[in-house]
Parts: C-alpha cells; structure tokens; sequence
C-alpha cells in the first residue's frame, strides 16, 4: 500500500510540474472506489475498459488504476478497494460526461460493481503558479 500511495504522489507531483492542459492550472481527479459485496478489482477493471474511453473524449486522462492492499495509518469509516487518478484535460469536463448517453448507459453497471455513497472524488488544484 505504501509503494502505491508514493506512486499516486509521485504522478499528482509529475502532472502538477508538467503544467496543465488548459488555463494556467493544472487538476487531478483521485477517485476512491468501494467495491459492492462480492465484487471484485477485475470487475472494476472491465467495467473501466469499457467507459474510459468514452470518459476520455470529454477531457479526463486516466493516469492510473491501483487496488488497495492495506490501510497504513489512519481510521476511515470507508474502507477503498480501488484508488484512480486522472488528469482534467478540460475545464469542465462532468458535464459532458453526465450528459452523454454512451456513458449513461453504463450507470448501472457502475452501481451495481460500486459502492456510489461510499464513493470519494478528491479534485486537486496546483495552486504553485498563484
């Protein structure tokens, strides 16, 4: 778990020195994932390899998919299986996405591998250029 936290890091870092995409700042999107009782990180997978390409052409790169192994330090009331990150590439790419049918089809595909209310999407800003 450690190694794959300092990996995430490690790409937020990477991006954020790289510059963004648009205006002046650059975002990453981390999304920390509940699996549904019995589901399991390869579901996850396939339900991805299906809507990230869709989820790309709105402006979000994913950069990385890891499976949690173990929680270091820290309490948390929800425990992830999958942790994510993305670049934005858009200035507002969501409502695209949460528009566009070939998305929205998936939705309950996506409920039935995710936990949804257990869900966190942490939206980073690289404020270093302020």
């Amino acid at each position: 778990m450690l190694k794959n936290f300092l990996t995430v890091m490690s790409l937020v870092v990477t991006v954020f020195s790289a510059g963004g995409s648009y205006a002046q700042e650059s975002q990453i999107l981390v999304d920390v994932l509940t699996l549904q009782e019995g589901k399991t990180y390869a579901d996850a997978q396939e339900y991805f390899d299906t809507v990230v390409p869709i989820i790309e052409t709105h402006g979000i790169k994913r950069l990385r998919s890891m499976e949690v192994q173990n929680i270091m330090q820290g309490h948390a009331e929800v425990v992830p299986d999958i942790v994510q990150v993305w670049e934005l590439q858009a200035e507002d790419p969501f409502k695209g996405i949460f528009s566009d049918p070939d998305y929205l089809q998936h939705v309950e595909l996506r409920d039935s591998i995710f936990d949804m209310p257990r869900t966190q999407f942490w939206l980073a800003t690289d404020r270093t250029a302020d």
